[in-house]
């Protein structure tokens, strides 16, 4: 339930026991100024529903610009995480040229060594 059904309710509360305490008591208030405080009321919970969709929209703003940010942040990542394979793929590449041309160095020395024996 959101505030503003909440709200309602509770209108409906009041004007409930308003019009039970004051029904048998004509002396006190007359119909008309019944009528001018339940439209006063109205009123007032408009404002109040204006009031509670006003800052329910702006929370939904914040919470947008969040997810906004978070999504930003995860392409961020990804990104970084294709740098780092491409990165480490070329490593490794490198790594195995490095141990090729070591042991073809280590294969030509020992066959001059082999050779001038």
């Amino acid at each position: 339930m959101n505030a503003a059904y909440l709200i309602k309710v509770m209108l409906i509360v009041c004007l409930l026991i308003y019009n039970t305490v004051y029904s048998g008591n004509s002396h006190r208030k007359t119909n008309e100024s019944k009528s001018n405080i339940i439209e006063t009321l109205r009123k007032e919970l408009k404002e109040k529903e204006e009031k509670l969709d006003k800052e329910l929209k702006e929370k939904e703003e914040k919470l947008e610009n969040v997810n906004r940010g978070f999504e930003r942040m995860i392409q961020l990542m990804n990104i970084f995480n294709q740098i780092d394979h491409f990165l480490s793929e070329k490593a490794k590449k490198m790594a195995k040229t490095l141990v090729v041309l070591v042991d073809d160095d280590e294969r030509l020395k020992k066959t001059d060594l082999s050779l001038e024996d």
